[in-house]
């Protein structure tokens, strides 16, 4: 499910950059939903506008697998991956895209079921 606020003023950043930050998002949540074995996997997207400082934040939701406290704390480390076949590189990178625009990425919910990372943008380039 695709749920965006009518109206989202423009950020200022790099489009391809940000893209690349979405796509890896999604593409963790649709492998935490393959790991596991959900039948009625689903991924909501959400953008809104955020007030004080004015920013867009980004949701992306799954009711994957989660992520375990332990790993949670080392998610956005380079070489930190939960994937048999993965690099660890995304979450890293994604974090150091968000961090040049000027905003931030976090795991809002790592419970199984209710899985969600958040990042936000500020609409002014600093």
């Amino acid at each position: 499910m695709l749920d965006v606020a009518d109206a989202l003023p423009p950020i200022h950043g790099d489009e391809v950059q940000l893209q690349q930050v979405v796509l890896n998002l999604l593409s963790n949540a649709v492998d935490a939903i393959a790991g596991s074995r959900q039948p009625n996997g689903r991924v909501d997207v959400s953008a809104q506008l955020m007030e004080v400082p004015t920013r867009i934040e980004i949701a992306v939701r799954d009711n994957g697998a989660g992520v375990s406290a332990d790993f949670a704390e080392r998610l956005f480390h380079p070489l930190a991956t939960s994937k048999v076949d993965g690099f660890g590189l995304g979450l890293s990178i994604s974090a150091s895209i968000i961090a040049a625009h000027g905003g931030r990425i976090w795991l809002q919910s790592g419970d199984a079921g209710t899985t969600e990372f958040r990042f936000s943008v500020p609409l002014k380039a600093g």
